[in-house]
Order: C-alpha cells, then structure tokens, then sequence
C-alpha cells in the first residue's frame, strides 16, 4: 500500500511469503513502488519497519530515525 500527502509518500503493509524470501521480490516491489511515486512528483518517501525488514530498507538507502514502539492490551 502506498499513501501519499504533501509531497511525501509512505510504504505500508510490504510483505513476502515465507516460500519467497530471499529472492529479492520485495526489493524490486519497493524500488518498482518509489519509482512510480518519483515519476509523479513524489519528493520523499517514510515507511515503519519490522525488525524483519529492518535490513531491506538499509539495503534500499533508507536510515532509521526513531524508534518504533508497539503496545498491546489484552
């Protein structure tokens, strides 16, 4: 999913089925994404990570700049 306001975008819910991990297909999905955003005017981009794909997104240029909590109440 791809959301976009006042010239930002941000990647939500990017996810890869256990069976094609390591192919590199969420890799061609983000940078096929971030294109499509740049060609139509898109000047920055922000996304939320799991620890999962913390690594990807460095690979992809990104840097981390806060820590993400998460909460639950049962």
């Amino acid at each position: 999913m791809i959301s976009i306001m006042d010239g930002y975008s941000c990647l939500d819910r990017i996810h890869t089925d256990e069976d094609y991990r390591g192919m590199g297909l969420a890799a061609s999905l983000c940078c096929a994404m971030l294109d499509g955003c740049q060609k139509n005017g898109v000047t920055g981009n922000i996304l939320g990570s799991s620890e999962m794909g913390f690594y990807l997104y460095k690979k992809l240029g990104y840097e981390a700049v806060i820590p993400m909590y998460v909460f639950e109440k049962k």
